[in-house]
């Protein structure tokens, strides 16, 4: 709808992104950030680095983001599960992968042969890209290439070999928890998965619309898969100007104001149940505000400076949802090999 309005002309002056530039970039439907706003490079000392590269297309800034959303960093847990199951000390979290397989195993339940509880849920389309790429970055790998995934390294298969470990292991059934059944948020708050990973943007709406269920959720990062830091995270929101807009100054200052004032960027924040774009934001008396509406995020703001870009990325959209995602979901379901699927990933998403 958007990009048929962008490329109509009917879009309005300021456009809301919910997700990369680049793709309408490249067609021509949004107007170039002013140098005299903000440069490309001073956006990275404004905001955190991971919610700027989603909108640099070239050596080009098309938008100022609102907020930042990882799929992947942290697991949500129902502690009223875990207690049940003798592990009163979860939220403590995990030094290693071991210890946390050991946690998710020991919370999977099942009814003969169907598994009827995941310990750890972390397949969706939009969780299990992030946690596949993420998963890169912490074994030293790069993800994006020339604006497409290179995967098909020693790094990539080291992020699968984890993955499948977790199915392998029997913390999950990918063919009974997947993307058709149903947010993982959910699931973790009806004790249909003891934990799982849910973007905080989803954890905030959770809390909103289950008032009851907000104090048995507890949120604890994951631990790291190798020696270097690093998360993947989706642009979250963003503010841009149609390039057919009669009045792009006005637009452009009014996206200043929107992003780049702290007060009015973090009321924003406060009231769309989001993690924040601005860097001074994530922090002090700013962070104490969030936390405090959202006690879950405080899991997540000591993890922003970390948050990376994936790489520019035409379609970001279309490579997470229509390549990445379905091809590790054949694979953990033991539809594929690993190396079939790295392979059908970097040649699936080339430009």
């Amino acid at each position: 709808m958007l990009a048929g309005a962008l490329a109509g002309g009917t879009a309005a002056d300021i456009v809301h992104l919910p997700d990369s530039a680049c793709a309408l970039a490249d067609a021509g439907a949004l107007a170039e950030t002013p140098d005299a706003l903000i440069t490309p490079a001073n956006a990275t000392t404004h905001f955190y680095p991971a919610t700027v590269g989603a909108y640099v297309c070239g050596d080009r800034l098309y938008a100022l983001p609102q907020s930042l959303d990882m799929a992947y960093g942290v697991a949500l847990i129902n502690t009223a599960t875990a207690a049940q199951a003798g592990l009163t000390d979860i939220a403590a979290g995990w030094a290693t992968w071991d210890e946390l397989i050991t946690d998710a195993r020991a919370l999977t339940t099942g009814q003969g042969s169907a598994m009827t509880r995941a310990g750890f849920h972390f397949i969706s389309a939009e969780t299990l890209p992030a946690m596949f790429y993420s998963l890169i970055l912490q074994n030293g790998g790069q993800v994006v290439t020339n604006g497409a995934p290179t995967v098909n390294t020693p790094r990539g298969a080291a992020a699968l070999g984890l993955m499948k470990r977790l199915v392998d292991e029997g913390t999950i059934d990918p063919t009974l928890f997947n993307e058709t059944s149903g947010p993982i948020g959910l699931a973790v708050v009806e004790g249909r998965a003891a934990m799982g990973l849910v973007a905080p943007s989803a954890v905030a709406a959770l809390v909103a619309a289950r008032p009851d269920a907000a104090a048995t959720l507890a949120a604890v990062p994951l631990p790291s898969a190798g020696g270097a830091p690093g998360l993947v995270a989706g642009p979250g929101r963003g503010l841009a100007v149609s390039h057919t807009s009669a009045a792009p100054d006005v637009a452009w200052d009014f996206i200043r104001f929107a992003t780049l004032d702290p007060a009015t960027s973090l009321q924003w924040s406060l009231t769309a149940g989001a993690l924040p774009a601005l860097q001074a934001n994530g922090q002090g008396a700013a962070g104490e505000q969030l936390v405090a509406r959202v006690p879950q995020f405080a899991a997540w703001l000591p993890l922003l400076p970390l948050a990376q870009s994936e790489g520019a990325l035409a379609d970001r959209d279309r490579v997470w949802h229509d390549f990445t995602y379905p091809r590790l979901l054949t694979f953990l379901q033991g539809g594929a090999t690993l190396e079939e699927t790295l392979a059908a990933i970097d040649r699936d998403a080339a430009p």
